[in-house]
C-alpha cells in the first residue's frame, strides 16, 4: 500500500505531511533488512518520487534514482526500474537540466527491452519528447509525443503527467 499511498500523497493531493509519513515507515521496513524484494524496490521508488517533489535539490532525486537501480539489479527484479527512472526524469525535465536528462535517458534506454511494458516505452517516447522540446526540436519532440500518446491511447492506460496531474 506505500506505493499507491505515496503516489496519492505525493502526486496527487501533494500533502508533504502524510507523504513524509509514508515514506518514514517503508524507512522503517527497508532498514529492518527486510526480506521482501518489494519492500526494498518501493522503498526507492517513493523515496524518489518524494525526492522529485518536495526535494529543493535537483540532485536528490537521481541520485536515489541510481542507489534504486544497483538494488533491483541485485535483487533481480527489473520492474520497478522505470518508476525510478520516471520520478528522475520528471525532475531533470521540470528544472531543464538537459544533460542530467539525457544521461537518464541512455540509464532508460539500457532498461528498456523488446519484452517491456507498453507504459514503460511510452514514457521513453514522452521524455525523448521532453528533452526534443528543451532542445529546440520541436518536429522530433512532436514525432515522439504521438508515438507515445498512441501507446497510450492503445494500451488504454494514460501517460504519466496525465496520470499524476503535471
Amino acid at each position: 500500500r506505500g506505493l499507491q499511498l505515496m503516489i496519492h500523497y505525493v502526486y496527487g493531493s501533494g500533502e508533504r505531511r502524510k507523504a513524509e509519513l509514508v515514506l518514514s515507515r517503508l524507512r522503517q521496513i527497508y532498514d529492518v533488512e527486510s526480506e521482501s524484494i518489494t519492500d526494498h524496490c518501493v522503498y526507492h521508488v517513493v523515496n524518489a518520487a518524494y525526492q522529485f517533489w518536495f526535494s529543493p535539490e535537483a540532485t536528490q532525486a537521481p541520485a536515489t534514482v541510481i542507489t534504486g537501480l544497483t538494488v533491483t539489479e541485485r535483487l533481480g527484479a527489473p520492474f520497478w526500474d522505470v518508476p525510478m527512472l520516471n520520478a528522475a526524469l520528471f525532475r531533470l525535465a521540470s528544472d531543464e537540466h538537459m544533460e542530467g536528462l539525457r544521461n537518464m535517458l541512455a540509464i532508460l534506454d539500457e532498461r528498456l527491452s523488446p519484452e517491456a511494458r507498453e507504459h514503460d516505452i511510452a514514457i521513453g517516447h514522452h521524455f525523448v519528447a521532453y528533452l526534443a522540446w528543451l532542445e529546440g526540436d520541436p518536429e522530433k519532440a512532436l514525432i515522439a509525443i504521438e508515438a507515445a500518446y498512441r501507446i497510450a491511447r492503445d494500451s488504454g492506460f494514460c501517460l504519466s503527467p496525465v496520470y499524476y496531474g503535471v
